[in-house]
């Protein structure tokens, strides 16, 4: 009897753990592997990533967003109301000024815009300008255009490597 009671308290237990972290990961934090090195060298393509839902965001924040049907990761380069324009190298300036390489960052070349970009132009209100720090490789805002807020699903806020352990 005393070996029924014990069971049935350790299943009761183990329901409620697991109910709780199904509501964590679904309403707290999200859980995401890296398709493609757009973060490279700080996200590889097959990392796990681990991000905190919020709707705040600030710029040089790495954020998991969708964009069509795929989940993207990149960096918020500008929030709304920001003037993006470009130089006569059609090097990418935010506000007037260049976004720099910044190698502690991990971003190696400059920002170029992308070949039929309609440039200047402001940034929507409740969009964000979103790049991947691998500026030659990313598919990010110069393709996709502005990410909606409503379409970033949250900050990175770990990443788990999976690959070359």
């Amino acid at each position: 009897m005393e070996y029924r009671t014990k069971l049935r308290n350790l299943i009761i237990e183990l329901v409620i753990v697991i109910v709780f972290l199904l509501l964590v990961f679904n309403f707290v934090f999200g859980v995401t592997v890296q398709h493609g090195n757009d973060m490279y060298p700080a996200i590889k393509d097959g990392d796990l990533i681990v991000y905190y839902r919020t709707h705040s965001f600030t710029n040089t924040e790495a954020v998991v967003y969708r964009s069509e049907d795929r989940i993207c990761t990149g960096r918020i380069a500008a929030g709304p109301g920001t003037c993006i324009g470009c130089t006569s190298d059609m090097q990418m300036t935010f506000d007037g000024l260049y976004l720099p390489a910044s190698y502690s960052d991990g971003i190696y070349s400059r920002t170029y815009a992308a070949e039929g970009e309609k440039l200047p132009f402001t940034v929507r209100e409740n969009a964000f300008f979103i790049l991947g720090d691998n500026r030659e490789d990313a598919e990010d805002s110069r393709i996709q255009g502005q990410i909606s807020k409503r379409n970033i699903k949250g900050r990175i806020v770990t990443v788990i490597r999976r690959r070359q352990i």
